[in-house]
């Protein structure tokens, strides 16, 4: 009796275990983040977001999204800025349909003076210029090319 309630719970443990960890590995491939830091102690976070996919039996389609998130040396965030792209692959070929940019600003001191959005192939593409005033003159100007690519699987 206590081996049949021992191997029971035994495999209770082994399967509850289990589960959050693949959980948690799917999770992470659909995400895609870095960190880059600069020389007076900003820092800017940059995560890639796969929204939705969908397939027929010819072609699929995948929409994501790029964002860049910037902070200041004391990790406050100043300003967000979004590259969104849809694509069409087949297996052999892939084309962007649509690109888009999008921006929030939390800090009033910047202000996004550019916000592009393009395609090219199998790439979406955003460019951002981001301005820093103080007393009304520009005193940091950050300037961001977003490339977003689809491949063709």
């Amino acid at each position: 009796m206590k081996k049949t309630i021992s191997v029971i719970l035994f495999l209770i443990m082994l399967f509850t275990t289990a589960i959050p960890g693949y959980a948690e590995s799917r999770m992470n491939n659909s995400d895609d983040s870095s960190i880059e830091f600069f020389s007076d102690g900003s820092y800017m976070t940059t995560t890639i977001q796969i929204e939705s996919e969908t397939s027929t039996r010819a072609t699929s389609t995948k929409t994501g999204s790029k964002i860049d998130r910037f902070y200041d040396s004391d990790g406050v965030l100043q300003w967000t800025i979004t590259l969104k792209g849809t694509f069409t692959y087949n297996g052999s070929t892939s084309t962007c349909t649509n690109s888009e940019v999008s921006y929030s600003v939390s800090d009033s001191k910047w202000k996004v003076k550019e916000a592009v959005a393009s395609k090219s192939g199998s790439s979406a593409v955003g460019d951002f210029v981001v301005k820093r005033y103080a007393l009304l003159i520009p005193v940091q100007t950050e300037s961001v090319h977003m490339t977003l690519t689809c491949s063709a699987n």
